[in-house]
Formats: C-alpha cells, structure tokens, sequence
C-alpha cells in the first residue's frame, strides 16, 4: 500500500534499519558500491512507493539487454536507462513504452565490472517480483543471461554482496530466490540460474 508522504530524507543511507538510520556504509560492503547520488539526480515519486519496513528475502534478477562493456560511462547511461524505462510511461530511446513505476525497480544493480550501483533506496520496496517486493531486497546484474554468460567480476561481485547483506539483515539461505522461482519468467536467465544454484550451498 502507497505510503502518504514519507520523509523525503528516509531513503538516504544506502544500508539502513527499518528508521532509516544507517547500520553499515558503503565502505564496509567488500565490493565497490556506486552511490545513487553519482549516476543521477532524480529522486522515487513517494507518493507511489511504499516502505520496506525490514528485509527478510533476496532476490536476483538480469536486466534481459545483452551488454558488453564495463567502462564507468555507459554503464552509468545504461543503469539511468533502466530507471528511465521503469519510472517513466514516456518513451526514452531504448524501450518504446516505460512502466510508470516510482522508481527504478531494484535496490542494486551489478555491471561486467563488477561495481555494484545503488538502485531504489532500500527503506522502500522495489518493484522487481508482483506480489513478493515487501521486505524483499533487489539485486540485478547488467546482460541477458540466456544469451551471455554474466563476467567474472560479476558473479564474484554478486556472491561477496549477497553474502554481505545476507548476514546484515539476517537473511536466511532459503530466502534467497531468483526471479523465475517467484514468478513465472525465465529471469534471471539460465547461466545465472545456474550460479545461483551453486552460490546458495555455500550460503
């Protein structure tokens, strides 16, 4: 349920508690976090979003666009695109037709390099899984995992995040899903799928 008004500052700490007050910072995580605040400079429309109150699940995603590079400016461009697509209806010279939503839909994005960018602020839900985003903490990486294989900075970045915010919030191993174990997708493709199948027995 849409909240009315949430504090416009409560989404400002990129690893918050339920207040919002910060229990780790970017310099704790073991991988390189790009901060919103260095790729743009739009804000989530509150008025369409609601909190996250607590995070007890993970989820991980591809962003099904084939993707080659790892250089910081077009990565930078193609994860504005990803928000552009999903917070705007208008089109935005990528995806004809956007999804309207308050924000880009996941709370990290993970490019070839292996840098994680901040996405939606994790004091609200996401819009990555129709019915399962309460408490539940989005990941996405850069490509289209049915067709290429994720980089090896990638799946290193991803397996020393998902074991960083796992232990943070006390996620358990059973609560982290890929998309198609949520919804009926072929999200996050299979050569990721078949990552995530191995990088969850050492979880």
């Amino acid at each position: 349920m849409p909240t009315t008004g949430p504090a416009p500052d409560l989404g400002a700490e990129v690893f918050p508690d339920t207040t919002g007050k910060a229990i780790a910072t970017i310099k704790d995580a073991p991988v390189i976090v790009v901060p919103r605040s260095a790729w743009t400079k739009a804000k989530p429309n509150l008025q369409q979003i609601a909190l996250m109150n607590g995070i007890s699940a993970i989820t991980v995603h591809h962003t099904a666009w084939a993707i080659d590079h790892d250089a910081w400016r077009p990565t930078a461009t193609a994860v504005e695109n990803v928000r552009n697509f999903h917070s705007t209806t208008k089109p935005n010279g990528v995806i004809p037709n956007g999804r309207g939503w308050a924000d880009i839909a996941y709370h990290f994005v993970i490019d070839r390099a292996g840098r994680v960018w901040q996405g939606r602020p994790l004091a609200y839900q996401g819009a990555h899984v129709k019915g399962h985003n309460e408490h539940n903490l989005g990941i996405c990486l850069l490509g289209n995992f049915d067709e290429q294989s994720p980089s090896a900075a990638q799946l290193t970045a991803l397996g020393q995040f998902i074991h960083f915010v796992a232990k943070l919030y006390d996620v358990e191993r059973d609560d982290i899903f890929t998309h198609g174990e949520l919804g009926k997708t072929s999200c996050p493709g299979k050569k990721l799928q078949d990552y995530m199948n191995r990088l969850r027995k050492q979880v």
